[in-house]
């Protein structure tokens, strides 16, 4: 052997030892798994690729095209799948993965299970429908994808390649048991697809946002953009995009794709490596496809040859991946990012729990304050009922009677013995008690009293002025005419002269009783004031309590559900660090496994410089060392 073959077969095999990593990596994993990511002589080399997304988006229409099946058989197929399911409803029940049958009979297998077989569609159809009842049941299905034979005859026969393709129920799983059932399916086999395509109408690109996508690992796909391939469907059926293909005379892929981009972005910004342009593909097919062929064909004419490019492009990058290179890579980019992923998850639902700690903190002093305002707000009310059950209040009458004094600043007015007889005597008396009676007041104040003391706020003193006055015109009036109508003002006869002063002293005691009723009265309506008063102030204080127990008890359920989303998110924290162990134990045994057997070829690479005899074949076996090494760093630093 000369020394170019020698370097050639060197160079052959220069990547066998990272293939052996990748092949003890599969080895422990699932006889399932395993038979879908064998690579090297012997094994299937298909694809293996996810579809993951909404009910009514084309799906299925998208998947029967890439796997190769024939337009006239696309609507029994359809038909076949949706296992009694109405249009507009979900008919994956687990994860479904569909290939190629080995002839022209339909089966159906549970991972490495034997092939069931049927002879018709519509006994695949009624199993299918059995699988869905079951799950909907909560019925426990076997922990594998469930496999889906497609008669060979419904392929076409020039088909590129082979394609296994991996559907996932997306959305509106029919109880808990379903989605935790689809959530295990999609942990064990995302990882491992050679491509994820997410898919979803045009129209609605909201699709994408990660918490549109419930399935883990796949929220998170701009974290490693490579994995994955966004597909459109119905891309070209709106008016908008008809009208702007219409005003576009340089129409191509990167416009279209640019286009699609800048519409993703309206719902949120894309991370950098998600914005290349290879990752979308803007698709039409099915019957809007054809409609547009009567509807506008002159669009359909110009984009014909666009969307076959998207289709032939997505198919070459799902070749691409598939290749023992690609997947090598692709595997190790993937666990390389879902160790990244869960860091960054735990990272993120720790502050997310200190963010929500600080609002507990918040709540906590909102709830304080309105804890003190709701005392002072019942020790008022309280002080209230103490006051509305003063005796004051309760008989005002009875106790103004009790404790009120008549109270003058004048002296009573009196008559001196030695004074003539005289009518002019008898009017100064008047004159004098009509002063004495106007200086009258009552005094409530014989006690100290709180309630006696806001009552003065309340009486309404100044207008007993004219009151008084009035009073005592009326009681005066009469005894004053009598005297100033006598024609003569001694008098003859003493008696007379005694009894127009009893007389006065009768009137004086009339007019005083009845301004001592008018004070007492004046005095009761001013407590009754502040009884009214204390009556609106405990129903004001007992609306503002109620309202106040409201904004209360709304800050306590706020708390309440601020401590469940807290609670919520320590034991997501405690789930994530339990799967974040087992995904950092499995990337670490990868890297291991790589880091071992290329510390293995390089030592027999070393080794065999040192036996060979041939000093040309050892240079070659030490410059493949250099390569080897080369090699390593270009597949663990892969971007």
């Amino acid at each position: 052997m000369n020394a170019t073959e020698y370097w050639h077969n060197l160079y052959q095999s220069q990547t066998d030892w990272a293939f052996r990593a990748y092949d003890r990596l599969v080895s422990h994993l699932s006889l399932d798994i395993q038979d879908k990511l064998k690579l090297g002589i012997g094994s299937k080399n298909e694809s293996y690729v996810v579809i993951f997304g909404k009910t009514q988006v084309g799906k299925t229409t998208l998947l029967l095209d890439l796997l190769g099946i024939k337009l006239e058989y696309m609507s029994e197929v359809s038909n076949v799948l949706r296992g009694k399911r109405k249009m507009g409803t979900s008919a994956t029940a687990t994860a479904m993965e569909y290939c190629c049958s080995i002839d022209n009979q339909w089966g159906l297998s549970w991972g490495q299970e034997d092939i069931e077989w049927f002879s018709s569609g519509a006994m695949v159809r009624e199993k299918l429908a059995e699988i869905r009842f079951a799950m909907e049941q909560g019925k426990q299905l076997p922990p594998f994808s469930c496999v889906i034979h497609l008669p060979k005859k419904f392929f076409k026969n020039n088909s590129a390649f082979s394609v296994r393709i991996l559907d996932l129920p997306g959305d509106n799983p029919a109880n808990k048991s379903e989605q935790d059932h689809v959530n295990k399916m999609a942990k064990k086999y995302l990882p491992f697809a050679d491509l994820v395509l997410l898919v979803g109408k045009s129209d609605d690109l909201s699709f994408l946002k990660s918490d549109a996508i419930t399935l883990p690992g796949i929220e998170d796909w701009q974290l490693m953009p490579n994995k994955f391939r966004i597909v459109t469907t119905y891309s070209y059926s709106t008016q908008s995009i008809q009208e702007f293909l219409s005003k576009e005379s340089n129409c191509n892929q990167e416009v279209i794709r640019k286009r699609l981009i800048e519409q993703i972005q309206r719902f949120g910004s894309l991370a950098d490596n998600a914005q290349h342009h290879s990752l979308y593909f803007p698709l039409e097919f099915g019957n809007s496809w054809e409609n547009m062929a009567i509807t506008n064909p002159e669009l359909h004419s110009r984009l014909r040859e666009i969307i076959e490019a998207f289709k032939s492009d997505l198919l070459e990058q799902i070749m691409a991946s598939t290749t023992p290179l690609g997947r090598f890579r692709n595997t190790w980019k993937t666990h390389e990012s879902i160790e990244f992923i869960s860091k960054q998850k735990i990272v993120h639902t720790k502050n997310h729990i200190k963010e929500l700690e600080k609002k507990i903190v918040i709540f906590d002093d909102e709830i304080d304050k309105w804890e003190q305002t709701l005392r002072g707000l019942e020790n008022r009310l309280q002080e209230i009922h103490s006051q509305l059950e003063d005796e004051i209040l309760i008989d005002p009458n009875r106790y103004i009677n009790q404790i009120a004094r008549m109270e003058s600043y004048h002296s009573e007015p009196k008559i001196d013995e030695k004074a003539k007889q005289e009518t002019v005597t008898l009017i100064k008396l008047v004159q004098g008690y009509k002063i004495f009676l106007k200086s009258l007041k009552l005094n409530v104040l014989t006690i100290d009293n709180k309630i006696l003391r806001k009552a003065q706020e309340y009486f309404k003193e100044p207008n007993l002025k004219a009151l008084i006055d009035e009073i005592l015109d009326e009681e005066f009036e009469e005894v004053l005419y009598k005297l100033n109508d006598y024609w003569i003002e001694t008098y003859i006869f003493s008696d007379n002269y005694k009894a127009d002063k009893a007389e006065i002293q009768s009137v004086v005691e009339k007019a005083y009783k009845r301004l001592e009723y008018m004070w007492k009265n004046a005095w009761v309506e001013a407590l009754s004031d502040i009884k009214q008063n204390f009556n609106q102030n405990l129903k004001d204080k007992q609306q503002e309590i109620q309202s106040s127990w409201v904004e209360y008890e709304v800050l306590l359920k706020h708390k309440k559900k601020l401590n469940n989303l807290i609670n919520q998110q320590k034991n997501s924290l405690k789930k994530i660090q339990e799967n974040c162990q087992e995904d950092v134990r499995r990337c670490q045994q990868f890297k291991d496994y790589i880091h071992e057997e290329y510390c293995r070829e390089l030592s027999d690479r070393k080794n065999r410089i040192i036996s060979e005899k041939d000093d040309c074949k050892s240079l070659l076996q030490l410059f493949s060392c250099f390569e080897l090494k080369q090699q390593y760093s270009d597949l663990v630093n892969f971007k």
